[in-house]
């Protein structure tokens, strides 16, 4: 009995020490200002969403990744936005996409701070914008993504606010998963 009591505690804390390591090499963070996080960059620390905007108006945020190690199948969930009395954003509203990387190497004679690097820039819809349906046989695919270890790759997401939405605060989640169980969350507000 005393033996497997010890199994047990030994189980649970390998368990929790493979849970607290998995998540440590997964770096998940946000951005609302509309800048180009480049693929070299470091991991940010911002996990929360604040926006703010009026109806009928989209309102935008990226969800960016870092690891120190390969991962593979990353996907983005949105969820409702609820708000005052019952008024819901619905999450099949939101229009999500991944960012694809462009390797810039010479730069404009505008551009005098010019540093190559790959660069954020096609946006792949996770969705046909107008019809909403799932791509087909597109040469790029938004998700699953695979995120190649020590590089940085993001998501964009746009929140649309319909011109009936009622004025107020709406607060929801949004899931960044991956295979293996790998996953975080994103508090999203929204001030309407």
């Amino acid at each position: 009995m005393k033996n497997m009591y010890i199994r047990h505690f030994i189980f649970v804390f390998v368990s929790i020490f493979a849970v607290q390591h998995a998540s440590a090499d997964w770096q998940v963070w946000t951005v609302t200002q509309t800048k180009r996080v480049l693929r070299s960059d470091p991991a940010g620390s911002t996990i929360s969403v604040n926006l703010s905007a009026a109806r009928n108006e989209w309102e935008s945020f990226q969800i960016l990744i870092r690891s120190d190690e390969d991962i593979k199948g990353i996907n983005v969930v949105p969820g409702d936005l609820k708000g005052p009395r019952g008024a819901i954003l619905p999450a099949g509203d939101t229009r999500l996409y991944r960012q694809h990387q462009l390797e810039i190497t010479v730069g404009t004679h505008r551009n005098n701070e010019f540093v190559p690097d790959w660069y954020p820039d096609p946006l792949i819809p996770f969705r046909h914008p107008l019809t909403r349906k799932r791509l087909g046989n597109a040469r790029f695919k938004a998700v699953p993504f695979d995120l190649p270890a020590g590089q940085t790759h993001g998501f964009w997401v746009d929140i649309y606010v319909p011109s009936n939405t009622r004025a107020g605060e709406y607060h929801g989640t949004y899931l960044v998963k991956a295979r293996g169980g790998k996953a975080v969350e994103i508090p999203v507000s929204l001030t309407v």
